[in-house]
């Protein structure tokens, strides 16, 4: 990393560490893939990645987070123990000579820089360090070496080729730094090191004109603020004099082998022994609701029954939510005619649905599913359950109680039969807006007997032998969050309703794929 002329950027504690993660991530696998390669062959003669070697990296990183702290003597110490650890860690050798040059230990710095050479060839550190220090101490043509070691591995570097350029202009080899620094400029346009200083020897070797241009560019980067420099400090002395993370992907602490893992059923040691009786209970009263009843020889059916019997054969389901925010998943619970709320403690879920409030309250419909986000924007995740009859929005009180928040937010009657709904913010303006995806009309579906009028109804395979039989796809539902607790329909602006058209054109299942934000789940 590089700092800008106005001096060196401080990052807040997180976003801090956020930045050094991504930084450091970026730097070895995108930065130094001759590194990787050359750990790679050094670690091809050990064994298989052992608990050692990963306590090394280990190590490793933490010196690492230590620089990036500016404390570099205890990075230097972390970067030691890492090498007692596994002498042959190259990316620790190469980090404590980086260490060791900004503490500063410069005997120190070169010993490890070329060892660190001797042990990673084709690393472009090591070489870079020794340059920086020859530089230091005025042994040009030692300097000139390194920098030209570097550019081997790397021809693009901005950091070597404005030192080897600075020490072409000390030598007064002005084309040749001219050329250097040229190099640095293509691959960094912005860098008021490399400007000024190109300015500076096109001024030197007699080419005013162009200098004068190149100078007054250098300017307006420094007065605007953008340009970035070379400097003496940590994190400003280049790219390749900044320690190098491992990411856990080298191929020496990848385990090629097949995990030895199986699944086992852990409900009756994690549920309460009253939840398999319950749904299956639940279950078969759906499943007798719609059949019907003979009367005077005949059978009669209730229509609505019929409807609702046909949407739990699609509904119910569970879903894993953190709905008391202490870092585990809770569970909901949705049988077709009943919801409960199940907290996770240590592994066990408790039924706490007694106290949940309005989750468990008694409804007249079917449980489709759920989805679960901070609609509102207060911290705790909310509740959006889908129903054949009405659909509920459910408020995150706090303590483990919801409230019905449906009728206040504004939240209109859904008829359709839809089996997918989601939180997702689709105008990107940070609340979480609500979209139903149809699926079926059953207003406008046929609901045929197996026996004809002589039998009570079964599940066919809606060809007119008997069952039920779909003639028309529901239309979507998109509802925009207002930012005040409400919900305005605006399927019809968003032109995301859908042409209803055959059952062949429902909508099964939609997968968000704009901006969601943290909140949504």
């Amino acid at each position: 990393m590089i700092n800008k002329t106005i001096g060196r950027v401080r990052l807040p504690g997180r976003l801090y560490s956020l930045a050094l993660s991504v930084i450091l991530t970026g730097i070895l696998a995108a930065g130094t893939p001759v590194l990787r390669k050359t750990s790679a062959r050094l670690q091809n003669k050990a064994p298989a990645a052992t608990a050692a070697r990963e306590e090394a990296y280990r190590a490793n990183n933490v010196g690492v987070a230590l620089l990036e702290q500016f404390k570099y003597r205890e990075g230097a110490e972390a970067f030691r123990r890492a090498l007692r650890i596994d002498p042959g860690l190259a990316l620790a050798r190469i980090n404590l000579a980086i260490a060791l040059f900004n503490l500063p230990d410069t005997p120190g710095a070169e010993s490890e820089a070329q060892s660190a050479a001797a042990a990673a060839p084709d690393a472009p550190q090591p070489f870079y360090i020794l340059g920086l220090i020859a530089k230091s101490q005025n042994r040009s043509d030692e300097a000139v070496a390194a920098f030209r070691r570097v550019l081997k591995i790397d021809p693009e570097d901005v950091g070597a080729n404005v030192n080897l350029g600075q020490l072409y202009a000390q030598q007064r080899n002005y084309k040749e730094a001219v050329a250097a620094f040229r190099v640095a400029l293509a691959a960094e346009p912005y860098n008021g090191t490399a400007l000024y200083n190109l300015g500076t020897a096109l001024l030197r070797a007699g080419q005013r004109e162009e200098g004068q241009r190149v100078i007054a560019r250098f300017q307006e980067l420094r007065q605007l603020g953008s340009a970035t420099t070379l400097g003496q400090n940590y994190m400003e002395q280049g790219r390749y004099a900044e320690a190098v993370a491992s990411t856990g992907a080298e191929p020496e602490l990848v385990d090629h082998s097949t995990p030895p893992v199986r699944f086992v059923d852990a409900t009756a040691e994690v549920f309460p022994k009253t939840v398999g009786s319950r749904r299956g209970a639940a279950m078969r009263g759906n499943a007798a609701r719609g059949r019907g009843r003979r009367s005077a020889g005949e059978w009669r059916f209730d229509a609505n029954a019929i409807a609702k019997d046909f949407a739990a054969s699609f509904g119910g389901g569970v879903m894993l939510f953190d709905f008391d925010g202490d870092g585990d998943l809770d569970l909901l619970d949705l049988a077709p005619t009943s919801t409960r709320l199940y907290r996770n403690d240590g592994g066990k879920f408790v039924d706490v649905t007694a106290g949940a409030g309005d989750l468990g309250a008694a409804f007249d419909g079917v449980n489709m599913g759920a989805v679960a986000g901070d609609y509102d924007n207060d911290g705790r995740t909310d509740l959006f359950i889908l129903r054949y009859g009405r659909s509920v929005l459910l408020h995150n009180d706090g303590g483990g109680h919801f409230s019905d928040r449906t009728r206040e937010a504004g939240i209109p009657n859904y008829p359709f039969l839809s089996l997918s709904a989601a939180f997702v913010d689709v105008d990107h303006d940070g609340d979480l807006d609500i979209f139903i995806a149809g699926f079926a009309d059953l207003s406008k579906a046929k609901f045929t007997p197996l026996l004809g009028h002589e039998g009570p109804l079964g599940t066919g395979d809606g060809g007119g032998a008997g069952g039920t039989q779909a003639e028309s796809a529901a239309r979507n539902m998109l509802l925009r969050n207002n930012g005040n607790g409400t919900f305005t329909d605006v399927t019809e602006a968003a032109r995301v309703a859908g042409t209803g058209g055959p059952a062949t054109a429902s909508r099964i299942s939609i997968c968000p794929q704009s901006r969601v934000t943290r909140r949504s789940h």
